[in-house]
């Protein structure tokens, strides 16, 4: 429900009833969650949701910083391929802006403060290393 809130605002109709809680306010659910249950293998879940919705409202430094967390945990094999594919992907979000900015050692630092949270085929991926080639 909380990724159906962000993507599909206008799904219900107006009002503030308690069972749409997590489709209205979909970031305070999902963190009440992980917080609530933070040990829960479905927080996991719920803190890679809270990063896509991050991302999709541009918060790409908060996005950044939550999904090298969750690379820190233990998680299952799928999730963690997810999880370091949308890193590399809001990586190559930010190193894009700051190349637009000419923040280019913004950009730099920022790619070796996330590569180690990267695997080798990640980090090496295209969308990071233009970016990266052009800051140098």
């Amino acid at each position: 429900m909380a990724e159906l809130g962000t993507t599909l605002p206008d799904l219900l109709p107006a009002g503030d009833e308690p069972r749409y809680a997590a489709y209205r306010h979909p970031l305070e659910t999902l963190r009440r969650l992980t917080s609530d249950y933070p040990f829960n293998p479905l927080a996991d879940v719920a803190r890679f949701k809270l990063a896509e919705i991050l991302l999709q409202q541009q918060d790409i430094a908060a996005a950044l910083d939550l999904l090298q967390q969750l690379l820190r945990r233990t998680l299952p094999d799928t999730l963690r391929r997810d999880v370091e594919q949308q890193l590399r992907q809001a990586l190559g979000r930010q190193l894009e802006a700051y190349q637009h900015q000419g923040a280019f050692f913004d950009g730099l630092r920022t790619f070796f403060a996330y590569k180690p949270s990267l695997p080798p085929t990640e980090a090496g991926h295209p969308d990071l290393l233009y970016p990266l080639v052009a800051s140098y």
